[in-house]
């Protein structure tokens, strides 16, 4: 696994969501520019985060950028910067994340 968390950051969620029967892990960011835009993605219609049966944890962490493009797509099928101020349409769950 390549991290650029400190080892023994990533050693302890790692530890506790085995402890916890954890069996699938992902990861989710907060992208924001130095401007507080934040970036959108939106999942291919035809995808979805499902667990398999499994117990998932998913790690979201917070990162800003200098640089906002271009984005090369892999997962996703549309991107865009948005002010949290102002957010298109979006789940009450990320809008709150977003608004704070």
């Amino acid at each position: 696994m390549t991290s650029l968390l400190p080892d023994s950051l990533a050693e302890t969620l790692l530890a506790d969501a085995r402890r916890d029967g954890i069996g699938k892990y992902v990861v989710g960011a907060l992208i924001a520019d130095e401007g507080g835009r934040v970036l959108l993605l939106r999942r291919r219609a035809d995808d979805f985060l499902g667990g398999c049966g499994r117990r998932t944890r998913q790690f979201t962490f917070a990162v800003t950028v200098r640089a906002t493009g271009p984005i090369t797509l892999t997962e996703h099928d549309d991107a865009a910067w948005a002010d949290p101020g102002d957010l298109p349409a979006v789940s009450d769950e990320t809008r709150a994340l977003l608004t704070g």
